[in-house]
């Protein structure tokens, strides 16, 4: 059997939303460390990250990937512990730098956005031996990043609708 590691990484760039939907970049493609000196890691080519994206789409099954709170859903425990959501990635897209998904982010995490009190984005993947990325296990929203990634989807203001 092969022992997978998880492996949680925190982008360095602020996360910012014009909408309640908005594209993110999760993973840098090719090799990348944290400034802690985990790694490296990699994700890998097109061809590589498609297959992340693959395996991510394959473990959720019907289900979004969840972004929650400060890596929480690690530290609930047993079933039924708090681990509240913070949004939903509906979707995933490779482009050139990495791995982006669509992030349905909650009110209340629009509006801690919004206020700064949450800035950064951390991924938590698994990895093989070798450090390559098998898939996407959750997303988290963090004020103490470890990973500098060079762009975050969108950066305007964010600016709360309801209709």
């Amino acid at each position: 059997m092969r022992k997978h590691t998880p492996f949680l990484i925190a982008a360095a760039d602020p996360v910012t939303a014009e909408t309640s939907e908005t594209w993110i970049k999760l993973m840098p493609a090719g090799t990348f460390s944290a400034r802690d000196g985990r790694g490296p890691f990699v994700s890998g080519d097109q061809s590589s990250m498609d297959a992340i994206v693959q395996r991510t789409k394959d473990y959720l099954g019907t289900t979004d990937l969840m972004v929650d709170y400060d890596h929480q859903v690690l530290t609930t425990g047993e079933p039924g512990g708090s681990a509240r959501a913070a949004g939903w990635i509906k979707s995933f897209e490779v482009r050139d730098d990495g791995i982006y998904g669509q992030v349905d982010w909650t009110d209340a995490a629009a509006a801690a956005i919004g206020s700064q009190e949450y800035r950064y984005l951390s991924p938590l993947f698994l990895t093989d031996a070798k450090g390559r990325v098998i898939r996407l296990t959750n997303m988290a929203l963090v004020n103490t990043p470890a990973l500098d990634l060079e762009a975050i989807a969108a950066r305007a203001k964010l600016t709360l609708t309801k209709g």
